[in-house]
């Protein structure tokens, strides 16, 4: 089922998961509408109680432990990375992006979306290709926290967007459903504590012989 308004507020009233982002942008989307994109991915995935630091991709020559620090400077953030390319010349239309994602370890880091694509079925339902962009990159990131390529039926994660629910813009057609957002948050939390109780690696004495311990 779709997350109604009472349980919108709900998630809204949950203890903020936090979330770095690095986005590059080889397509060079224009400012504007690559600033309206990350205001729409943002909403989204703050509705779900997820709180996103967008990083430029272009400034990834900084020292990571800046980027990924909560402001107390005690723990590391998860990331993951969103490419915004454009989709190959040979290839037929096809999705607006795609996200690799290891189904047997349930988790995934890198998302791609293609911005001719977006643009195109902006184009053709008359509509503004940032906001579709937007819609494009929260959905990729939700299937990287999800670890899963399914789709749903309704809502955000479905599988096909058709140019008549771009243009009636319908906000139940691009809201989150209740499970998807349990299932984002529990992929977000379990990433962190990943983060927090990091893989220790233990060399013998044994010559040519390692062992890895978590």
């Amino acid at each position: 089922m779709l997350l109604s308004q009472p349980c919108r507020m709900l998630a809204s009233s949950l203890v903020a998961l936090s979330l770095v982002v690095h986005v590059y942008d080889s397509a060079r989307v224009p400012p504007t509408e690559r600033a309206a994109a990350l205001a729409v991915a943002h909403a989204i995935l703050k509705d779900a109680g997820i709180v996103v630091e967008w990083r430029d991709g272009s400034g990834c020559d900084q020292p990571v432990e800046r980027d990924v620090r909560l402001p107390n400077g005690q723990h590391a953030l998860p990331e993951l990375i969103v490419r915004i390319v454009v989709s190959p010349a040979e290839s037929l239309p096809g999705p607006l992006g795609f996200s690799l994602v290891d189904v047997r370890l349930g988790s995934g880091t890198l998302a791609t979306v293609f911005a001719d694509r977006v643009k195109g079925l902006a184009r053709v339902a008359g509509t503004d290709p940032g906001p579709l962009l937007g819609r494009a990159m929260a959905h990729e990131v939700a299937h990287l926290l999800l670890g899963t390529t399914r789709h749903a039926d309704r809502g955000l994660m479905r599988g096909t967007w058709t140019t008549g629910e771009l243009r009636r813009d319908s906000r139940r057609d691009w809201m989150l459903r209740s499970d998807d957002i349990e299932g984002m948050r529990r992929g977000l939390a379990a990433r962190a504590h990943r983060l927090e109780t990091p893989t220790a690696v233990m060399a013998r004495q044994d010559p040519d012989i390692s062992t890895g311990q978590q």
